[in-house]
């Protein structure tokens, strides 16, 4: 049961003859910062007296060379040393946000500090997730996932090189979806590999590989939910960033990618075989099982009745979203503001049977064309079966590489349920200091004002000549205007009136332009020549 050279220690271990030593100094970062967010150490002082209640304190005045402290010191030097430690640690922990330090030695947690206790997180990987830019890729998370200090007791071992790197690059078979680079030489790409084998649902015929990747994807769940949530607590962190980070938490969870064929996998009593025979027979969505015969679904599977019904119930009675989104018309140069309707089209069907968990959730993400992350909510299904439907006005600042904004609605658990769309946004036109008002508006003295002239009925060819005038002044007067800017949907029903009739533009003036006198004569003879000839009475 174990080799030659450990059997003294083990015997020893039985018999109750073996000393054992502390380890929390190997580990003491993690624990400060969970004492801290239970509030059980508030101040500097007090970290001293929770390090004497320890077994490590015991055990360091006992034994002080085991620790790297000089066996020559007394109780009072170890403590000093110990305290000396403590303090490292909490600048260590402070140096990346996780807990803040003030001038008056209070210790207080920060958000980050709570995630990393939550999800017992190593000091290591927090430091591995402050380091990241905002612009990552899903295969960059990927990537950064396995680089954890949990992972770190998974080796390489010789006889594991060849599966692997069959999984990784083979012409014959199907591989990973992120190839690595070069051949499989460290556990960190041994790690990579077999999370992607097991998202791509490749089959892993070494028992051992089986083994770890189960141990992988229980460390990785947890670990992929903490860097979701702690990049969505970061104020500045991009919106790709995020949204990637949102995803490889559902994929974690579901076991599969995020547009993976065999979202049956899913579904429970569907193993890997049968979501291979779905595949196969075209089944490669939720929406086409469920509009799938169950007597059909029963013959691909080979199952007898009721499976089929089972099956198709189970996807009926899944959450089905979807995203509506209006501009309203308050148009500005800098910001433009968005209505976000999110619907539960099934929430009659939920009512009565839930496939999901009461915990799941949806989340709203949206970002704009600069990577830069506009809003972010997280939605539960409990709170859309209440009222159907959750409705939120946004401000959508303006950017400068472009107006489309990006709305994704990523599900926590199931793959098949997400929704992206994206969705332009307008603004108006900026406004500059000292232009010119559209058109020259010349105001006619009171007593120039030409006088009423009554109209009555004309001869034919005379009322046809002042139609043709009519005609053509209308057609000048809509030479001289132009449609507003204005994003209505209906302009003839808009209540704008520069949607009905339009926006007058100014002409450019000759350079020998007539008086103000001269042009309202002009207008004097066009209205003369268009009105009908006042009848002259003869004096007797």
């Amino acid at each position: 049961m174990t080799k030659v050279q450990t059997r003294e220690k083990y015997m020893k271990l039985m018999n109750g003859m073996e000393i054992i030593e502390s380890s929390l100094h190997s580990h003491l970062m993690e624990h400060l910062n969970a004492e801290i967010v239970l509030q059980t150490i508030s101040d500097v002082n007090m970290v001293l007296d929770w390090i004497r209640s320890t077994f490590l304190y015991i055990r360091a005045i006992k034994n002080p060379s085991h620790y790297g402290f000089s066996a020559n010191l007394d109780r009072y030097g170890i403590e000093a040393k110990l305290q000396e430690l403590c303090l490292k640690n909490l600048n260590s922990l402070s140096s990346i946000d996780l807990i803040s330090m003030d001038e008056d030695i209070n210790v207080k947690a920060t958000e980050a500090g709570r995630l990393m206790a939550r999800y017992c997180v190593a000091f290591e990987t927090m430091q591995l997730f402050s380091k990241i830019t905002g612009t990552e890729t899903l295969p960059d998370l990927v990537d950064l996932v396995s680089k954890s200090k949990e992972f770190r007791d998974i080796q390489l071992r010789v006889n594991e090189k060849r599966p692997l790197n069959t999984l990784n690059r083979d012409r014959n078979r199907t591989t990973i979806r992120f190839p690595l680079e070069g051949k499989i030489k460290t556990s960190e790409m041994k790690v990579n590999c077999l999370i992607q084998a097991q998202l791509s649902c490749i089959s892993i015929q070494d028992f051992g590989l089986t083994q770890e990747t189960a141990k992988i994807f229980r460390i990785g769940m947890r670990i992929s939910k903490c860097l979701s949530e702690f990049l969505s607590q970061q104020p500045k962190t991009g919106f790709c960033a995020v949204l990637n980070s949102l995803i490889l938490a559902k994929c974690f969870r579901a076991k599969l990618w995020e547009n993976s064929p065999y979202v049956s996998k899913q579904i429970e009593k569907i193993g890997l075989t049968l979501s291979t025979a779905m595949v196969n027979a075209g089944l490669t969505s939720l929406s086409k099982i469920e509009q799938t015969n169950p007597r059909e679904l029963e013959l691909i599977l080979n199952r007898h009745p009721p499976f089929g019904n089972q099956i198709r119930e189970s996807v009926v009675h899944l959450p089905k979203y979807d995203i509506n989104l209006e501009q309203l018309p308050r148009y500005s140069s800098a910001t433009a503001e968005i209505v976000v309707k999110v619907t539960l089209l099934n929430q009659a069907q939920l009512l009565s049977r839930r496939t999901a968990p009461d915990h799941h959730y949806v989340s709203l993400i949206i970002g704009n064309s600069e990577n830069g992350l506009v809003f972010l909510q997280k939605l539960t299904d409990s709170l859309l079966l209440k009222c159907g439907c959750w409705t939120k006005k946004i401000d959508v600042p303006k950017t400068s590489k472009g107006n489309d904004i990006s709305v994704n609605l990523i599900s926590s658990e199931y793959v098949g349920l997400d929704f992206q769309l994206k969705f332009p946004v307008y603004y108006s036109a900026a406004k500059t200091f000292g232009t010119e008002a559209p058109q020259n508006i010349t105001d006619i003295p009171i007593g120039q004002r030409p006088p009423h002239f009554a109209l009555k009925p004309q001869s034919g060819q005379c009322a046809t000549t002042q139609r043709e005038n009519a005609s053509s002044a209308k057609e000048q007067d809509s030479a001289s205007k132009r449609q507003c800017y204005h994003f209505c949907k209906n302009k003839s029903l808009c209540a704008h009136d520069c949607c009905k009739v339009g926006v007058a533009f100014g002409q450019k003036r000759s350079a020998n332009h007539e008086s103000s006198f001269s042009s309202y004569l002009e207008d004097l003879r066009s209205r003369s020549d268009i009105l009908a000839h006042t009848p002259v009475k003869r004096l007797k």
